[in-house]
């Protein structure tokens, strides 16, 4: 699978997550945030992507914990919302989480 996030780096075992999961599916994900010049993101884009993840996910049910002082986050939801959030601009990493 591309995102369309063409600077993003993601993981292949994700992306098989995603492809067995299918859209009904529920797939964990440790996203890594960036600003535009390549750092890690601020307290204010992870607001952002706060608002982004309830967007995107149009009702459907996502956990997320956020982790601002590292720029990142790990979200579990359906596999048709990660897909969304891969597309992102400002996602530097993305890896498949697994407990």
């Amino acid at each position: 699978m591309k995102a369309g996030n063409k600077k993003a780096q993601i993981d292949p075992k994700l992306s098989e997550a995603l492809l067995s999961a299918g859209d009904e599916g529920t797939v964990e994900a440790v996203l890594m945030l960036k600003d535009d010049k390549d750092a890690p993101a601020s307290k204010k884009q992870m607001d952002e992507w706060k608002q982004k993840i309830k967007d995107l996910s149009e009702g459907e049910p996502v956990e997320a914990n956020y982790f601002p002082n590292l720029g990142s986050m790990a979200v579990r939801a359906k596999a048709r919302v990660v897909r969304k959030l891969l597309q992102q601009p400002g996602l530097s990493v993305a890896s498949l989480n697994r407990f």
